[in-house]
């Protein structure tokens, strides 16, 4: 029994320990805080991000039904005026036969 009491640490030194810890524990704490406040700030620039990604997107998709409208008209009219150069060869041909 007296080698237990011989084997422990004083109260006063215990304390010291705990206080330590406890120091260390509320630096800790504190620096999560800070870790968790930029997670956040990142968080909000990501879904901020994904808007800007999503208007692009629909952008884009505008754009590319214009310009494809926009081809899709320019063939047309090419091949409108290729066969009414052709109707056109074609009557002088039959007009001068």
């Amino acid at each position: 029994m007296e080698n237990d009491k011989q084997n422990l640490m004083p109260k006063d030194q215990v304390a010291v320990i705990l206080e330590e810890i406890k120091s260390q524990n509320k630096v800790f704490g504190e620096k999560l805080d800070g870790v968790s406040e930029k997670l956040e700030l990142v968080i909000e620039d990501i879904d901020g991000l994904k808007s800007d990604m999503m208007d692009v997107k629909f952008r884009l998709k505008t754009i590319e039904a214009d310009v494809k409208g926009k081809l899709d008209s320019k063939a047309d009219g090419e091949i409108v005026e290729n066969h009414e150069e052709r109707i056109v060869k074609l009557e002088k041909a039959a007009a001068s036969a």
